[in-house]
């Protein structure tokens, strides 16, 4: 939370103390701690630092939520496969028997 803290304290001194309203932070793994438009506004003075795919910058509620989609997408097109599998069998073993 160090980097969160470091960026919202940030836009809150450049907004009170006017000897510091041109400060500017590094936050290093920022986690999504602000709505888009509030990272907006202070993305001319704070610079986010990632490694690679780090989870803790990039985990946030929307996130999850695009998640849960896919996972949902995910089962239901799981599902539909192992359905059209069933009816493929039991087609063959129609034609096979010749009831068809």
């Amino acid at each position: 939370m160090g980097g969160g803290t470091a960026a919202m304290l940030t836009m809150m001194l450049r907004d009170k103390v006017s000897e510091l309203s041109t400060a500017t932070a590094w936050a290093i793994a920022c986690p999504a701690c602000m709505t888009l438009q509030l990272a907006g506004s202070c993305a001319p003075f704070v610079t986010t630092l990632i490694h690679g795919t780090d989870i803790v910058p990039t985990f946030s509620s929307g996130a999850v939520d695009n998640l849960r989609q896919e996972v949902g997408t995910h089962r239901k097109r799981q599902q539909l496969n192992c359905r059209c599998r069933l009816l493929a069998r039991e087609q063959a073993t129609v034609e096979r028997v010749g009831w068809w």
